[in-house]
């Protein structure tokens, strides 16, 4: 994996619940693969939340200028038709950084996420760097026992339902309420 110029909020950081308590934004990608060097995003959904309140939500298909890979599709189910007419990384760029803000970056394997930004907004000319924090980290460290700490066990374990699909915006609802549980 790629280095980050993004830093991590570690879970057993005092400044975790500081920063999250406050305001974070709750970001999945999906991709059309798993290299954040080769492969491009094909949606992006930010949910922002502010002293636990949901305040402000993006979300869209991106347009990757190159195909999805039949493995990647077969995850989360985008196919090329369905990316046709949306718009390129580029064209949703400000809107993303202006969510974001100042705000700490919430991702369920965070690395992941966090690569595939800092990749696709370097292909749009943008600077993006952030301090993020990674729910599957804390997960690990929350519910040791758990067998699995992917996303659906764990929202399972803390009771939240959620649809079965794998597509960016079910993954960042379930994200958020990993870390609103929590903090709660």
């Amino acid at each position: 994996m790629t280095q980050l110029r993004s830093a991590p909020v570690k879970f057993y950081s005092p400044k975790w619940r500081e920063f999250l308590s406050e305001s974070f934004v709750a970001i999945d990608v999906e991709t059309t693969g798993l290299f954040a060097k080769y492969d491009r995003i094909v949606e992006i959904c930010a949910l922002k939340y502010e002293k636990l309140n949901l305040t402000e939500k993006f979300v869209s298909l991106v347009n990757p200028g190159c195909r999805v890979k039949p493995d990647a599709a077969a995850v989360n189910n985008i196919t090329d038709g369905m990316l046709k007419d949306a718009p390129p990384f580029k064209a949703v760029a400000d809107k993303l950084l202006g969510l974001i803000g100042n705000s700490t970056v919430v991702c369920h394997n965070a690395p992941f996420d966090i690569s595939f930004l800092e990749a696709e907004f370097d292909r749009a000319g943008k600077y993006f760097i952030c301090l993020y924090a990674d729910s599957l980290d804390a997960a690990r460290r929350m519910f040791p026992s758990l067998h699995s700490h992917r996303l659906q066990a764990v929202l399972n374990h803390i009771g939240h339902a959620r649809p079965a699909d794998h597509r960016a915006e079910a993954d960042c609802e379930g994200c958020a309420a990993i870390v609103r549980y929590i903090l709660g």
